[in-house]
């Protein structure tokens, strides 16, 4: 089992870590104590690439608090393997089906 503070403290050092269902498979992220699909019990961390491509972006002029100073930005929706779906702020060009790396800065995922 992984918490979500080990997850993005793992993400920072380069690791991307989900849980994997023991019973169905089910890949999970953000990191939960029960499988979203079967909820089981039985998940094991597994590392995966921190890659993916770009599903839907949109600019988000009005943010919350943690995001004020970067208004106006990018935030966008990318799938990485086994059909996770992971939200974040772009920092690079964004494009529908454009590869992108996952990384965090300031305590934020971040696509580049």
């Amino acid at each position: 089992m992984i918490t979500y503070n080990e997850f993005m403290k793992n993400l920072e050092s380069g690791d991307f870590l989900v849980l994997k269902c023991k019973k169905c498979g089910t890949l999970n992220l953000p990191p939960k104590a029960l499988c979203q699909e079967c909820f089981d019990s039985e998940l094991e961390c597994i590392k995966i690439k921190n890659k993916g491509k770009i599903l839907s972006y949109t600019t988000i002029h009005v943010p919350s608090t943690k995001f004020k100073d970067r208004a106006p930005y990018t935030s966008a929706i990318v799938e990485l393997e086994g059909g996770i779906k992971i939200t974040g702020i772009v920092l690079t060009d964004p494009e529908v089906g454009k590869k992108v790396r996952i990384e965090t800065e300031n305590g934020a995922i971040v696509f580049r």
